[in-house]
């Protein structure tokens, strides 16, 4: 009679240090999510981008739906934020 043990699974360990090279596919350019509802509740954003939703959508009547609508935008897609620079909104 033998017993053997089981091979343990393996974890995967996370470095504690990130390649520059490599984006996070939960951030626009290093902004977390704060940061991207600071710009997007931003009136200059606001004004800028506006067009993007239909006044009779929620995200156009409330204005936590339009900051949630930003935020999920940016994330999926960035490009389509050109007016000025996104950082930029943070300054005002």
């Amino acid at each position: 009679f033998t017993v053997h043990e089981k091979p343990k699974a393996k974890t995967d360990v996370v470095s504690e240090e990130r390649d520059a090279s490599t984006a996070d596919m939960f951030t626009v350019e290093g902004l977390n999510d704060n940061q991207l509802g600071r710009i997007a509740r931003n009136p200059s954003f606001v004004a800028d981008y506006n067009h993007l939703v239909s006044s009779t959508s929620p995200a156009g009547q409330d204005p936590k739906m339009w900051e949630f609508e930003m935020i999920n935008r940016l994330k999926k897609d960035a490009s389509q934020f050109k007016k000025r620079p996104i950082r930029e909104y943070l300054e005002y």
